[in-house]
Order: structure tokens, then sequence, then C-alpha cells
């Protein structure tokens, strides 16, 4: 079991469930608790020595004691929040947003592509893991649902996947390295005239959905609107994305980076 304070979780796999609370003694009733769990979220020192120095109870097991406990229940992870002043400070919602929606956040964000020089554009947008098929040393979709196996979930896969490629051989890895009973594999990429896609029934019959969306899903009339009010409201960032400017003369020039993977979009002038 790894032990981290707040500020020094790193990104992982997503917790499928959290449990909170203080669990001295880690009695039966915390163990019913607790039990399933991925990640223990506890406190040190106990809050009501923060809270209500008068009213702190008698401990009955020490942290260290505590943690070998939680430890024998199976769990991935015990996460310790530094119990102090301004952590008592936090209102509810502030717990939520700072705490609670931190340790949802810890996707496994995994980007898929032969060009390296991709990864720091990847982790710039939030990406947590990088993989170039061409280092795997064999077959690809093995080796992603590998990478996604954790605590009590052994089957692996992914809960989302998406094909930005338009290469058929892609849009089936995706879907079979999708999670088996709710993976959801969303082809974006345009393949060429004419071609088919293929998979074994079974990817299908087992839960994984498979779909395509145009234009992210958005109605140009109504969302669009709302996408420029976001962009302008810096809620999300589109500049990063644009990575040259060049003249209508130089459209070919654009064409060119794209083909070679050294531009992530252009933005023609005229």
């Amino acid at each position: 079991m790894r032990v981290a304070s707040l500020p020094d979780v790193e990104p992982g796999s997503r917790p499928r469930k959290v449990a909170i609370g203080t669990f001295d003694g880690v009695h039966r009733g915390h163990r019913e608790v607790i039990r399933g769990a991925d990640t223990v979220l506890t406190f040190d020192p106990h809050p009501l020595s923060v809270i209500r120095p008068e009213a702190t109870p008698k401990l009955i097991s020490t942290f260290n004691v505590k943690r070998d406990l939680i430890a024998g229940l199976g769990v991935d992870e015990l996460v310790v929040i530094p119990f102090d002043n301004g952590f008592a400070s936090l209102t509810a919602e502030e717990f939520v947003r700072e705490v609670l929606t931190s340790l949802a956040n810890r996707s496994m964000i995994i980007g898929v592509d032969t060009n390296n020089a991709k990864r720091p554009w990847g982790e710039r947008f939030g990406m947590t893991h990088f993989v170039n098929p061409a280092e795997v040393g064999g077959d690809l979709v093995p080796h992603l649902v590998n990478m996604t196996k954790s605590g009590a979930d052994q089957i692996g896969g992914a809960d989302y996947t998406f094909d930005c490629t338009g290469n058929v051989t892609v849009m089936r890895q995706a879907l079979e390295a999708c999670h088996r009973g709710w993976g959801q594999s969303i082809i974006i990429g345009v393949a060429p005239a004419g071609a088919e896609i293929a998979t074994r029934p079974f990817q299908l019959v087992t839960g994984r959905v498979w779909k395509g969306t145009a234009f992210g899903g958005a109605r140009g009339r109504t969302d669009v609107p709302k996408i420029v009010d976001w962009y302008m409201d810096n809620k999300i960032n589109i500049d990063d994305l644009i990575t040259h400017t060049m003249p209508l003369e130089r459209i070919n020039d654009a064409f060119d980076l794209m083909h070679a993977g050294k531009s992530i979009r252009s933005v023609i002038l005229y």
C-alpha cells in the first residue's frame, strides 16, 4: 500500500471508491466502510485536536498501527491530510473542490503516438502517460490494458478511448483497449474513402460501445457561440493549440507541417 500526503498524490488510475474518516482503531464498523475501497483518506493529527482540543479523544492506535491495519484490508493507497487550522477553515464546498475533486481527477490519461515529439504537447493538456507503439515491442492492446489494471480491477482497459488518426487498424485497437462491460471508443479521425472497420463481435457483446462523432458532437448554430464565450472567459485554452500562422500563399507549407507531425493547428491569414 502506498502512503502519501495530499499534496504528493501522483496521477494514476482513478479510484473507484474512496473511504474517508479518522478510522482510529480500525474496528469492525471501519472495516465495513473501507472494504472494497481503492483509496482511504484520513487525517493527522485527529481533527478535534485542532477544532476543539478539550474534546480530543484518547486514541486507540498509533498512526503506524492504523496504517498496517488498513493495508491489511487490501487498500491500494492511504492519503494522509495534515489537519491544521487552514484545513479546518475550509467550507464543505471547498473540501469537495480542493480535496475530493483532486482525487477523482487523478485519471490516467494515456497518449499514444509514434511521434515522441508529441509528448510535451500532450502533457501540457493533462496527459499523464505516453506510449509509442514502435517502442512497445509487442501487441499494443495488451500493453495498454495492463497499464490500466489497479487494485481489485485486474481486468483492465480504458473507460474511454479516442481515435484521431483515421487509421482503421488504430480504430480497432482503440476499441479493444476499452474496459469490458462499460468502455466506450469514439472515432474522431476520418478514414480513407471506402475503408471499412472490423472487430470480433465478442468485443461488443461484452459491453463495449463503438461510436463516432463529428465536430465533437457540438451543434454549430447553438453550441459554437457557447464555445466562443468559454474562450473569451478563459475557460478553455485554444491559443496553445495554434502552433503556426502563415499567409494564404503558404497554405501548402501548412499542409506539409501537418503531415510531418510538426504542427497542431495552423491558422491561415488572408
